[in-house]
């Protein structure tokens, strides 16, 4: 199944070296400032249980993990209802996934 996956940065920081590591190849969004998102269209779902984001603080350098499950994202997926998913860093610590309805990331 192909989807349009995003990243988008919903924190109050800018981001850099920001990547999701899962099961197949990475996603990157490279330089992520606050407010911005990155799009991969046509992805090949590799159906991960979890991932890990991993970003580098702009201003500080101090660099983050944060553990991501897809566990409920994959079965819509399979089901076929879903094109669009978007991994939104909202804090250092703290990471969600939603479904797209449209082509932009909410």
């Amino acid at each position: 199944m192909f989807v349009n996956a995003s990243i988008m940065n919903k924190s109050q920081h800018n981001l850099d070296w920001v990547k999701m590591e899962w099961a197949g190849p990475y996603f990157t969004a490279g330089v992520l400032p606050k407010g911005v998102f990155k799009m991969c269209m046509g992805m090949q779902w590799p159906y991960p249980t979890e991932g890990t984001l991993t970003f580098v603080d702009d201003a500080t350098r101090t660099p983050y993990r944060i553990k991501v499950s897809f566990a409920s994202i994959n079965e819509k997926i399979r089901s076929g209802v879903v094109q669009g998913i978007t991994i939104r860093v909202i804090d250092y610590d703290k990471a969600e996934v939603v479904i797209e309805s449209g082509l932009v990331p909410d």
